[in-house]
């Protein structure tokens, strides 16, 4: 994993818990003020990430439209006109605020 992707891994992942218990990092955390570490552990730290990402996959607007409304159709439109669409449609989804 290159230190990019972790770094915007390890912020998704802090989004979706917030530095609490539940965290497959928590108490191993380079961002939440821990001191330097050893080289074991932010291996493992970076280990923790990467199995984190495979198993969260980032969700797609194209792969939320075809749970809510099924099949492939959206991907039949053909005119030039809709490639902003067919753009917005890989980007990854984010759920609405409340």
């Amino acid at each position: 994993m290159e230190a990019i992707e972790f770094l915007r891994e390890t912020q998704r992942m802090c989004g979706e818990y917030a530095c609490y218990d539940g965290c497959p990092i928590y108490g191993k955390c380079v961002f939440d003020g821990t001191k330097a570490q050893s080289s074991e552990q932010l291996e493992a730290l970076v280990a923790a990430v990467e199995a984190w990402v495979e198993t969260h996959p980032i969700k797609t607007n194209a792969q939320m439209l075809k749970e809510v409304f099924g099949g492939e159709a959206i991907y039949a439109i053909s005119s030039p006109n809709v490639q902003a669409l067919k753009d917005w449609l890989d980007e990854p989804y984010k759920e609405p605020e409340s």
